[in-house]
């Protein structure tokens, strides 16, 4: 496969990442709706955050509807989650959260927005958001953060509703949710004592899930609006799918601009795949295939794990 290729994949991973965040924004607003076709997984706030601050020169109106989250809804939003999420994306990251800090009104945010960094970016456009869509079931995250507050259990919380009793160990939650495995396991204690959770103690590993008729109260009066047999939307990894795209975007930017040989692009592209692989397996967007690494090209393999990351995003939407 040829360096020119690459173009090819950044465009793939791009449109991913910008018809996906879009979508996800019009589970969250009346503002961005669109022709996009429903969203039945949980929108990952942060994540969200995140891909729209890293692909707004794409698609200018994730912008205005950043600006807008900043200014009226910036309560709902967790500083420490998104700056710890920014670190596995790629570097520009960081310096896009702060300016989003600088857009925001909540007291929280403040400390990040004096690290905030001069852009020209065009300004964005006044574009008010509206009230967020709270009983919309995908946005279960920021109404249960509504609810109990901005922080560890309301995530932990909206994580075990939406594995439909599926058990999860200590390792899967903390990873998932970009916390760490000690506050985790109290925050799981502290809810199992609650009767909002039940934890396995028999087993291997020590396990966690929804406890026994919680799900319904969160999602009874929304029900009939959810794909048939399920009465909850799915928790999706989002982080890990937007740090993998936003990686791959962000190096073919680079090698376009400094201009890569072609070893330099295979080597940039194995060093994708080594690091991402693993962890989209591990999220279960993936599974391993003996065929990927086969692949003597790396910008093959690329371009492949790419193609099914995207057809995975289509499938959970």
């Amino acid at each position: 496969m040829s360096v020119n290729s690459l173009s090819m994949i950044d465009a793939v991973a791009r449109r991913t990442a910008v018809e996906t965040s879009w979508a996800q924004w019009t589970a969250l607003t009346h503002t961005a709706s669109s022709g996009t076709r429903e969203v039945t997984s949980v929108v990952d706030a942060e994540a969200l955050v995140l891909i729209s601050l890293l692909f707004q020169d794409d698609e200018r109106r994730l912008r205005d509807l950043l600006a807008s989250m900043a200014a009226t809804h910036s309560r709902f939003l967790s500083v420490h989650r998104a700056q710890s999420l920014a670190t596995t994306f790629p570097e520009p990251a960081g310096a896009r959260l702060a300016e989003f800090a600088s857009w925001a009104t909540h007291p929280s945010w403040l400390r990040l927005s004096k690290l905030g960094v001069h852009t020209n970016a065009a300004a964005p456009r006044n574009k008010p958001l509206g009230e967020l869509r709270l009983l919309n079931p995908p946005a279960i995250q920021l109404r249960l953060r509504a609810a109990f507050g901005v922080g560890l259990k309301s995530d932990l919380l909206t994580y075990l509703l939406c594995q439909h009793d599926q058990p999860s160990t200590l390792s899967d939650l903390a990873a998932s949710l970009a916390y760490t495995e000690r506050n985790t396991r109290v925050a799981a204690d502290d809810l199992v004592d609650a009767g909002f959770a039940a934890r396995d103690d028999y087993s291997a590993q020590i396990t966690y899930r929804a406890a026994i008729g919680v799900a319904p109260v969160f999602f009874r009066s929304t029900q009939k609006r959810l794909r048939k047999k399920e009465s909850a939307p799915r928790w999706a990894p989002w982080a890990v799918i937007y740090a993998f795209l936003a990686h791959v975007a962000d190096m073919a930017q680079q090698s376009m601009r400094q201009q890569w040989s072609t070893y330099v692009v295979g080597s940039k592209s194995r060093d994708l795949i080594e690091q991402h692989y693993p962890l989209l397996i591990r999220a279960r967007v993936l599974e391993w295939s003996g065929q990927m690494v086969e692949l003597v090209d790396p910008l093959s393999a690329l371009a492949r794990l790419v193609t099914e990351t995207h057809d995975v995003v289509v499938r959970r939407l």
